[in-house]
């Protein structure tokens, strides 16, 4: 299915995190669920590590499999592992981007990240939903389409869509209607799943920690410590991404020097 598949994407839950340390909201009995025992605790969400899954997932955009991340958690874990935060959609906010706070649990989501959930919502030919139960939230809009877009093709065997792919522990609304439904951790199997996907080698190992830098063409020159960024000083806000697809259109883009030089003054809000 995944070979067979164009334009990839997965959706993932709480679930991808527990083994970092972070708790799965939607489990109502943490302390002696399957998951509990094994379990590593953090007490600052910024000291967890990215899982298996998070390592596995990033493998795969690299190998050219899977092309966008929809993340319903805040934790920042795929960027650790490297996946690129272009191809990341972190629909209900994130603890590290003052641009994109946290969504409260009534609360509304952001019109530029909905628009850009949807645009892949109808593009995708292929979703994996890992690690969450899909309880209810509006972006669980995402895997219901790809479950119905493979169940109404005239052939859904040999058809372009692929459906939907569910790995969790939890049953979910959708397990009937899935292509694949697999009862596991999903930390078992997406090792399993790079593996024969022959890339299982190219999987960044546990102890390795990403180090970000910034993209050739924002550096101003070389070791000055000033960049370009997608940023309209006059509007205020972020001016990179749409919903076509998350690249910035160069014609409507502004600009604006980040100068973060020893001595430069810098106003920081949120």
């Amino acid at each position: 299915m995944i070979r067979d598949s164009n334009e990839m994407i997965t959706y993932t839950g709480a679930g991808i995190s527990v083994a970092a340390g972070i708790d799965d909201y939607a489990t109502k009995v943490k302390d002696v669920s399957i998951t509990a025992a094994e379990m590593p605790r953090v007490k600052d969400w910024k000291d967890a590590r990215p899982t298996l899954t998070h390592r596995v997932l990033t493998g795969m955009y690299e190998a050219g499999y899977l092309k966008h991340w929809i993340q319903q958690n805040h934790d920042s874990l795929p960027q650790k592992a490297g996946y690129p935060q272009s191809c990341l959609n972190e629909i209900h906010g994130s603890l590290h981007d003052p641009g994109n706070p946290v969504i409260p649990y009534e609360g509304s989501l952001r019109d530029d990240l909905y628009a850009w959930l949807h645009h892949w919502q109808e593009r995708n030919d292929l979703c994996l939903a890992l690690g969450t139960s899909m309880s209810g939230f509006n972006c669980d809009s995402v895997p219901e389409a790809a479950a119905q877009k493979f169940l109404q093709q005239p052939d859904a065997v040999n058809g372009m869509h692929k459906g939907l792919v569910i790995v969790n522990l939890q049953r979910t609304p959708y397990d009937e209607v899935s292509s694949l439904r697999i009862y596991a951790k999903v930390d078992t199997v997406m090792p399993l799943l790079a593996k024969a996907l022959g890339i299982a080698d190219t999987v960044r190992p546990m102890d390795h920690a990403h180090v970000f830098s910034p993209a050739e063409s924002s550096v101003v020159e070389a070791g000055s410590d000033m960049f370009i960024v997608p940023f309209s000083s006059e509007a205020g806000e972020h001016q990179g991404s749409s919903a076509s697809g998350g690249k910035a259109d160069t014609a409507q883009t502004s600009n604006t020097v980040w100068d973060l030089r020893p001595g430069s003054w810098v106003k920081l809000t949120g």
